[in-house]
C-alpha cells in the first residue's frame, strides 16, 4: 500500500529536531511511494521539477506576514523535496512574487505564474481582496489557487450559489471568526454591550464587523456604538470618545496590528478600561512593541497557537533557517503545502485540473492546524477550529480553543444584491446625455462589483428606466423604482425639472435621490428655508454657473454689454438667465438685450435682429445644443460676430455637427474636462465597453456612484434612511470632478469647481478652471 506521504514529512521533523536544523541533515532522502497512475521507472521528462507558485506581500504594510508565508512555503517544500519529493521522486520548485500589498499587482503576478512560469498550483495570500481579485485568473486558466489566510467567504464563493471551481482555502472564514468573537465576548467575558471600531475601506475589517454584528444581535447583545475610520488614519480619539460615552463592556477592533496599537493607546489615554477583542490581523511583534501595556488583558482570534507542542520542532528548525521566530502565516502555508502534496499524490499527476479534482477528495491531512479535508460545496476546510489568544505580561498567550468551524455562511439576505435605481432620458431630446448617464452608472457599478462590492461582499444591481424626457414620466418611474423594485437609492437625472418633480416621492418614501446634472437650486431647496431631506446632488448649481458665465464674460472677455437669448419654457434656461442677469448687474455690466423663445422653436432671426441692433459685446445662450446650433448659424448669417457663451447644456456632438464654424471661438461652462489626465483610463475602458466616446454625464454618474458607495459603507447598512444620514457626513470622496463632500444645510457638494471650455478647430477644448463653488 502507498504510505501516507505526510508521515514522511513528520518523520523528517523528528530528524530535524534531533539534528537542530535542516542544514546539515545527512543520509539518503526518504522516497515517497508513487501514487496511482505514476510510473515506478519514470522517464527523464517526468523527473523535471513541478513548479508551484506563491504570491504575497514582501513590501508594504503586510510584508511581515508575507515574508513569513513565503518562508513557510519554501521551508516545507524543501522538507518535502529532501524527503523524496512527490510522484516517485519529482521535486517541487517554488516560484514566488511580491504582490506589493496590492490587488492589481496580485492579478499581474498570478497571471505571470500561470501563463509564463507554468506553475501547476498557486499558494497565497494573506489578503482576501487579493484572492478575490485573482480567482477569475484561476478559473480562466484552470489552475488551482490555495489560499492560506484569506478569510472572506467571497474568496471561494463570490455570491450565493456560485463556487470558484479553482480556488480553495485552508483557513477558517470571517463568518466563523466573527461568530467566535461574539460568542467569546458574550459567554466568556459576560459582555452584553459592545462597541465596534473598524476600518471602513478594508474588506477584511468590514467583513469581520458585519459578521460580529450579525451574531451579536442573534445572541441578544446590544451594539452601543459603531464607529469607522479610513485607511491611513492615525487619529481615533473622536470615534473613541463616542464609544466611551456609550459605556460598552467590550470594544471590537477588527483591523491590523499597527492601527490596533494606535487605537488602544489612545483609548487608554481617554480612560477606557474595558478589554479589546480582535481578529487574526492582530498577531504581530508590531502590536506588542507599539501598544505595550495598552493591550494587556485583551484578546484576539487566531488560527493556531504557535506555542502548541506539535509546532515546536518545526518552529526551531524554521528559526535556525531564517534567523527569526515563526509567525502563524508560516504555519498556515506549511499546511497549504501539505494539502497540495496530498492532492498531487491522490491525483497521481501534476496536471492542474487533476489536482483541482483531487483537492475536493483528499483524505484528512494532518497539519499543524488540525486534520484538514476540503468541503467540495464550499472549498473551505472542514472541521477547522479557532483559538482565542490573550496578551499577558507583554506576550501572546494561548487562552482557549473554540469548537470547529461549521457551515456558518452569511444569511441569504446579506448576500442579496443591493438594488440601485436610475432614471433619465433614453428617448427624446435629452437621450444622448441620458444614455451616457445610464452607461456611466452601470459601468461604475460593474467596477465596484468586480472590486468586491459593498458591505463585505454584497453586489449592486442597477434598475434603470427611461423617463422619456418628461416630468410626469419621471414621477411614474421613480415611484415604481421605490415602491415596486425596492431600490435603496435613485441616481439621476440630467433635468432639473424632472428632479424637482420627483423630490416629493423621495420624501414620502424616505429613499434618497442623488442628482447628477440637475443644477437648479430648487432641486434640493424648493424655497427659502426648506430642504428636501432625501434629495442630494453631486453637480454645481445654476446660481454658481450663472455667476461663472457673468464673471468670465466681464473679467476674461472684458465685455461690458451683454445680450441674452433664452428658452422661456425651460426651468434650466430661465434659471441660468436669471442668475446671469443678477450677477451681471452686481458686476456693473449693461444688459442690452433680453430675448426669449419657446420650446420647439427653430427660427430665432427676429430675436437675433433685436440683439444685433443693441450692439452687445457678448451673447449668452443658456439652452441646449440643437437650439444653440440653429441660433448660432442664424446669428452669423445676420452678420453677428461677437462670441456666444453657454452653460453645461452645450457639450454634445450635435452642436459641433450642426453649428460647424458658427460656434468657433465660443465658450461654455462645464463640470469637468473629459480630456483631463485622471479620466483617460476610465474613458478608454468606457469606449471599449460601449463603442462610443464618453460624455461628461457619464463622468458625473461615476462620481454619484462613488458617493453612494461611500455612504453605504459609512452607514454600514443598505437601509435608505441610514444612507441618507451618511450622505450628510461623508468623508471626502475622490471623484473625477473633485473631492466631494455634501453640505448638510443645502445637500449641494462643497468645493466643486467649474471649467470653461472653448471650441477650437471644430473640437471642444479646455480653456480654464474657475474657483470652487461656495
Amino acid at each position: 500500500m502507498r504510505r501516507k506521504w505526510y508521515v514522511v514529512a513528520l518523520a523528517l521533523l523528528t530528524i530535524l529536531s534531533t539534528l537542530g536544523s535542516l542544514t546539515g541533515c545527512g543520509g539518503q532522502p526518504t522516497a515517497v511511494e508513487p501514487g496511482p497512475g505514476a510510473d515506478i521507472e519514470a522517464p527523464e521528462a517526468d523527473l523535471e521539477p513541478i513548479k508551484v507558485g506563491w504570491f504575497g506581500a514582501l513590501t508594504g504594510d503586510w510584508a511581515l506576514w508575507g515574508e513569513a508565508s513565503r518562508n513557510g512555503t519554501q521551508f516545507t517544500i524543501d522538507m518535502i523535496n529532501e524527503a523524496g519529493g512527490v510522484l516517485g521522486g519529482r521535486k517541487l520548485e517554488l516560484i514566488a512574487y511580491d504582490n506589493k500589498s496590492d490587488q492589481l499587482e496580485s492579478v499581474n503576478v498570478v497571471r505571470r505564474l500561470i501563463t509564463e512560469d507554468g506553475v501547476v498550483a498557486v499558494i497565497g495570500t494573506n489578503s482576501s481582496g487579493s484572492n478575490i481579485a485573482v480567482a477569475p485568473i484561476a478559473e480562466e486558466n484552470k489552475v488551482p489557487v490555495i489560499s492560506t489566510y484569506a478569510t472572506n467567504p467571497r474568496v471561494t464563493q463570490p455570491e450565493e450559489g456560485v463556487l470558484m471551481e479553482y480556488t480553495f482555502r485552508v483557513c477558517f472564514t470571517d463568518p466563523y471568526q466573527g461568530k467566535v468573537m461574539a460568542d467569546f465576548a458574550f459567554s466568556d467575558l459576560n459582555a452584553t454591550k459592545a462597541a465596534v471600531l473598524y476600518e471602513i475601506s478594508s474588506d477584511y475589517s468590514v467583513g469581520l464587523r458585519d459578521f460580529f454584528v450579525q451574531r451579536w444581535a442573534e445572541l441578544g447583545g446590544e451594539l452601543v456604538a459603531d464607529e469607522a475610520f479610513k485607511t491611513g488614519d492615525v487619529e481615533f480619539r473622536a470615534q473613541l470618545t463616542s464609544i466611551k460615552n456609550a459605556n460598552p463592556d467590550v470594544i471590537i477592533m477588527p483591523f491590523l496590528a499597527k492601527e490596533v496599537a494606535l487605537a488602544a493607546k489612545q483609548a487608554r489615554d481617554l480612560g477606557i478600561t474595558v478589554p479589546f477583542i480582535g481578529g487574526d490581523g492582530w498577531p504581530s511583534p508590531t502590536l506588542l512593541e507599539m501598544a505595550a501595556s495598552a493591550v494587556e488583558g485583551s484578546y484576539f482570534v487566531d488560527h493556531t497557537n504557535v506555542n502548541a507542542e506539535n509546532v515546536q520542532d518545526y518552529r526551531a528548525a524554521y528559526e535556525a533557517r531564517f534567523g527569526k521566530d515563526i509567525q502563524v502565516n508560516a504555519i498556515m502555508t506549511h499546511d497549504a503545502v501539505l494539502v497540495l502534496v496530498a492532492a498531487i499524490e491522490k491525483a497521481g499527476s501534476a496536471d492542474p485540473t487533476a489536482i483541482r479534482d483531487a483537492l475536493e477528495q483528499i483524505d484528512p491531512v494532518e497539519g499543524f492546524t488540525g486534520n484538514i479535508t476540503i468541503d467540495p460545496a464550499t472549498h473551505n476546510p472542514v472541521g477547522k477550529s479557532a483559538v482565542i489568544m490573550t496578551i499577558k505580561d507583554g506576550e501572546f498567550e494561548y487562552y482557549k480553543v473554540f469548537e470547529p468551524m461549521g457551515e456558518v455562511a452569511a444569511p441569504a439576505a446579506d448576500l442579496e444584491p443591493i438594488k440601485v435605481g436610475w432614471f433619465g432620458a433614453l428617448t427624446g431630446d435629452w437621450a444622448l446625455w441620458g444614455e451616457a448617464s445610464r452607461n456611466g452608472t452601470q459601468f461604475t457599478i460593474d467596477m465596484i462589483n468586480e472590486a468586491g462590492g459593498v458591505l463585505g461582499g454584497r453586489k449592486l444591481e442597477l434598475i434603470a428606466y427611461d423617463n422619456k424626457s418628461d416630468q410626469l414620466e419621471s414621477v411614474n418611474v421613480v415611484r415604481r423604482l421605490i415602491t415596486e423594485d425596492g431600490v435603496v437609492t435613485v441616481i439621476g437625472t440630467n433635468s432639473s425639472g424632472a428632479n424637482i418633480a420627483v423630490a416629493p416621492i423621495a420624501e414620502e418614501n424616505k429613499v434618497p435621490i442623488i442628482s447628477t446634472y440637475a443644477t437648479n437650486p430648487r432641486v434640493t431647496q424648493p424655497e427659502d428655508g426648506v430642504l428636501m431631506e432625501y434629495t442630494f446632488r453631486v453637480c454645481f448649481t445654476d446660481p454658481y454657473q450663472g455667476s461663472v458665465i457673468a464673471d468670465f464674460a466681464y473679467g476674461n472677455l472684458q465685455a461690458r454689454k451683454a445680450a441674452i437669448l433664452y428658452e422661456i419654457s425651460s426651468d434650466y434656461s430661465v434659471g441660468l438667465r436669471d442668475y446671469f442677469v443678477q450677477r451681471w448687474a452686481d458686476l456693473g455690466g449693461e444688459l442690452v438685450g433680453d430675448e426669449a423663445f419657446k420650446t420647439g422653436d427653430v427660427e430665432f432671426r427676429a430675436q437675433l435682429t433685436s440683439i444685433k441692433n443693441a450692439n452687445p459685446d457678448v451673447i449668452i445662450m443658456p439652452f441646449l445644443a440643437k437650439e444653440v446650433a440653429l441660433a448660432a448659424k442664424q446669428a452669423r448669417d445676420l452678420g453677428i460676430t461677437v462670441p456666444f457663451i453657454g452653460g453645461d447644456g452645450w457639450p454634445s456632438p450635435t452642436l459641433l455637427e450642426m453649428a460647424a464654424s458658427a460656434v468657433e471661438g465660443c465658450y461654455f461652462v462645464d463640470h469637468t474636462n473629459v480630456n483631463a489626465e485622471n479620466v483617460q483610463d476610465y474613458r478608454a475602458a468606457y469606449e471599449a465597453r460601449f463603442g462610443k466616446d464618453i460624455q461628461v454625464n457619464a463622468i458625473m454618474t461615476h462620481d454619484a456612484v462613488l458617493v453612494l458607495v461611500a455612504a453605504i459603507e459609512k452607514a454600514g447598512s443598505a437601509d435608505p434612511t441610514a444612507i441618507r444620514d451618511a450622505l450628510e457626513r461623508l468623508d471626502p470622496v475622490e471623484g473625477f470632478t473633485g473631492n466631494i463632500t455634501i453640505d448638510p444645510a443645502t445637500h449641494n457638494p462643497i468645493g466643486k469647481s467649474a471649467v470653461i471650455m472653448t471650441i477650437k478647430d471644430g473640437e471642444f477644448e479646455y480653456y480654464t478652471v474657475v474657483e470652487p463653488m461656495e
